[in-house]
């Protein structure tokens, strides 16, 4: 992640709010065809299972049976989000992410470092995109183009959480999967991918600052 940012997202620092946000966008989703194409010329493109020695293990809990990778999967996301909200809340560099975000001028004349700023939030968001996909790992099928999916999903959950709110962020996923569920029952596994557009478009339209907005 610091080594990205480095080499790619650093020249955006300095920039307008605007044009930061909208070249960085283009620039992240154009790494994803290229680390795709490059996954797909050093693996090909035929999908692998990881197997563990707890794969297809159930827990029964209350009378239902649960998989043991889905309990691993969940109690890791909180973790990840409890840690992530405590180092935005509670310490210098949290804040410091905090008020740049907020506005980078005010935030440099108040001393913050702004460069180590941004790279300190682009490393921790490629390490939290890493426990993502060995997470995602665990529990689906691996392909090389299997990320843009999750990507797109990972936005609806943005939107629907809300910008900033990283407690609330669990629970818009908790929202966004049981609604893929319930689409895959009653219209068919086929078309789950619309109900997150379909999200995706009502939120921006009717409540762009997320359900969960203060």
């Amino acid at each position: 992640g610091v080594l990205l940012y480095r080499l790619l997202f650093s020249r955006l620092s300095k920039v307008s709010e605007d044009r930061r946000i909208n070249s960085s966008l283009i620039m992240a989703f154009g790494l994803i065809l290229v680390l795709d194409n490059t996954a797909i010329a050093l693996w090909t493109t035929n999908i692998k299972i990881l197997r563990t020695s707890y794969s297809g293990t159930m827990i029964d809990l209350l009378g239902i049976r649960l998989p043991l990778t889905g309990l691993i999967v969940v109690g890791l996301t909180m973790l990840a989000i409890l840690a992530l909200h405590l180092f935005l809340s509670r310490t210098y560099p949290g804040k410091s992410m905090r008020a740049t975000a907020q506005d980078w001028e005010a935030a440099s004349l108040l001393g913050v470092n702004i460069d180590r700023t941004y790279m300190l939030c682009c490393g921790i968001s490629i390490s939290l995109a890493g426990l993502a996909g060995s997470s995602f790992a665990l529990m689906y099928p691996l392909g090389p183009d299997i990320g843009l999916r999750w990507v797109l999903f990972a936005m609806v959950v943005l939107v629907l959480a809300g910008m900033g709110n990283i407690k609330e962020v669990f629970l818009a996923g908790l929202i966004m999967a049981m609604l893929e569920q319930l689409s895959s029952v009653m219209i068919g596994a086929e078309f789950r991918g619309i109900i997150s557009l379909a999200v995706f478009i009502l939120i921006l339209t009717f409540r762009p600052e997320g359900l969960f907005k203060r």
